[in-house]
């Protein structure tokens, strides 16, 4: 597997507003964009410098042909998780030059670590994970597949975050508490108990309203 940031040139998959920031990232890392693909987004886009190229399933194979690593570049956790089941390729991971990631850590494949974003010893990040802008998780936490930590969201000691869970931007989880697959904490929210799979929480203390 492809170190964080010992790659020359990746691919993005994605060209909206979070695919501008990963442009960003890879590029103050000194990595190459070789192409970016995006179903939605047909035409010159000045951003990008390049033509967008809008894919059917069909041709996700042949993108795997030069074998240049790609990166989802779309905050969306579950179109992360479909894209990453149809395109055919090895994917990377990259870590900003500004972000604090602990030796004593492990990131999973397409997972990115954002500008200021402090990840502590002893913590796991699975596949296509988001730590975004300044966003701070600490020691012992593990994160499970396409999960996406908002901006200045804080995470205490030994959280463990399901499957495709968010964490709204600048909401903080107290130590040691649970997060179920695929639930959702509201920006700003004080997360002070377990979390079950598939719900919506917000407030201070956070409370269930979905």
């Amino acid at each position: 597997m492809v170190e964080p940031n010992k790659i020359s040139k990746v691919k993005i998959y994605g060209a909206g507003g979070h695919a501008k920031v990963l442009k960003c990232l890879l590029e103050e890392n000194n990595i190459q964009i070789t192409g970016v693909y995006d179903d939605y987004c047909h035409g010159a886009n000045s951003y990008f410098g390049f033509i967008n190229k809008g894919l059917v399933t069909s041709e996700f194979e042949s993108l795997a042909s030069d074998n240049t690593p790609f990166i989802i570049g779309i905050g969306d956790n579950s179109i992360r998780a479909n894209l990453a089941a149809k395109i055919a390729s090895s994917f990377t991971k990259a870590i900003h030059k500004t972000a604090v990631f602990s030796t004593l850590s492990t990131i999973g494949e397409g997972s990115v670590v954002f500008a200021g974003a402090v990840v502590q010893c002893m913590t796991r990040l699975g596949r296509h994970v988001i730590i975004n802008t300044k966003a701070s998780v600490d020691h012992d936490c593990k994160l499970g597949d396409f999960v996406h930590i908002g901006p200045n969201a804080t995470l205490c000691g030994g959280i463990q975050v399901g499957e495709g869970a968010l964490i709204g931007a600048g909401a903080v989880v107290l130590p040691n508490v649970k997060i179920g697959k695929w639930s959702v904490i509201g920006a700003g929210a004080v997360v002070t108990k377990d979390v079950p799979d598939n719900v919506t929480v917000i407030g201070v203390p956070s409370k269930i309203v979905e």
